[in-house]
């Protein structure tokens, strides 16, 4: 054990590199970036579709539907008590119901 490893170090492991072909070589900024959105949107795309198949089941329907009632069919605004903050807990509420409609739409044709 080295003194390294006794004060929290580890010593780096050996590398070999693979000897079924050259090492790959590094990624440019612009295809890492294409890379991680390629992969975002497929994990999007998989999110997606999995609120379209809860949301779209009978009892994700009646859920949506309660929650379409109770958070996006009225008004964010109290004019007996205009409260900012009141209006902006509502406007969230009704963010979550226009957020799971969108992405269950969007799950409809994956």
């Amino acid at each position: 054990m080295s003194e390294d490893s006794i004060i929290g170090f580890e010593e780096e492991p050996d590398y070999t590199p693979d000897a079924s072909g050259p090492p790959a070589r590094e990624l440019s900024d612009e295809e890492r970036l294409e890379k991680m959105r390629e992969e975002n949107d497929e994990a999007i795309l998989k999110k997606a579709r999995l609120y379209y198949l809860v949301f779209t089941s009978p009892d994700g329907k009646a859920v949506l539907d309660d929650m379409v009632v109770a958070y996006q069919n009225r008004v964010s605004l109290d004019e007996t008590n205009p409260d900012p903050y009141l209006t902006a807990f509502c406007e969230g509420q009704r963010s979550v119901v226009l957020q799971i409609q969108a992405l269950s739409k969007v799950g409809e044709g994956v």
